[in-house]
């Protein structure tokens, strides 16, 4: 295990793996989070409903792969256009 949160959720892995590969090795990925660096801080999103500081993130939606996904999610929750760089895959 590598870290646990307030609620109890554990990542228990980070997987270092190519993007081409992610999506046909790990199916089904059910959730892409996006990490949002700047500088030398991290962008999290205060969640009211759960009262707790979240990175970003959704579900792909059909037909949906993994990367237009995360663009998809950081114009929705961020209003921002990106081109995220690819680290891997987080298992929880």
């Amino acid at each position: 295990m590598l870290a646990i949160d307030q609620s109890g959720n554990k990542l228990l892995d980070f997987i270092k793996i190519p993007e081409e590969e992610a999506s046909l090795d790990y199916v089904p990925i059910t959730v892409c989070l996006l990490v949002v660096k700047i500088e030398d801080d991290y962008l999290m999103g205060f969640n009211h409903w759960r009262k707790a500081w979240e990175i970003f993130g959704g579900c792909p939606e059909d037909g949906e792969d993994l990367r237009t996904t995360m663009i998809r999610e950081a114009k929705e929750e961020l209003g921002i256009d990106c081109n995220p760089e690819w680290l891997g895959l987080a298992h929880f």
